[in-house]
């Protein structure tokens, strides 16, 4: 695949469930937007579209747009909360980051007599 345009395509093509005109009103722009980017009418792709088409498709914006690195985002698969206990973690000093790790581990062994259930 040679273009940004062509591996847009491809997603649409390995996932005949998505559908353009769900991805067009989830990011903002006109279904025509979309079929352009799609069929190479549309040459480049940058900022604000960029970032949303590749957060929907859940995809690397360096994929998308240079064929560079993986095709799957690492982020895609991380909930919010996962984000935001990874931006805490880098923020804390090492002893402070394993002194939290070890807070979080007694928070995930279940709760003696209760055979791990809530």
């Amino acid at each position: 695949m040679k273009t940004w345009n062509d591996r847009l395509k491809s997603i649409f093509e390995e996932n005949k469930a998505l559908r353009q005109s769900d991805m067009a009103r989830a990011i903002g722009v006109s279904a025509a937007t979309v079929s352009d980017w799609i069929n190479g009418h549309i040459k480049t792709i940058e900022g604000e579209n960029l970032l949303n088409v590749c957060e929907y498709l859940k995809i690397s914006p360096a994929w998308l747009q240079f064929g560079k690195g993986d095709k799957v985002y690492f982020y895609s698969t991380l909930s919010r909360d996962d984000i935001h206990a990874m931006n805490i973690s880098r923020m804390l000093g090492s002893k402070e980051r394993r002194a939290w790790y070890r807070a979080g581990d007694t928070l995930s062994e279940p709760d003696e007599g209760t055979n791990g259930e809530e």
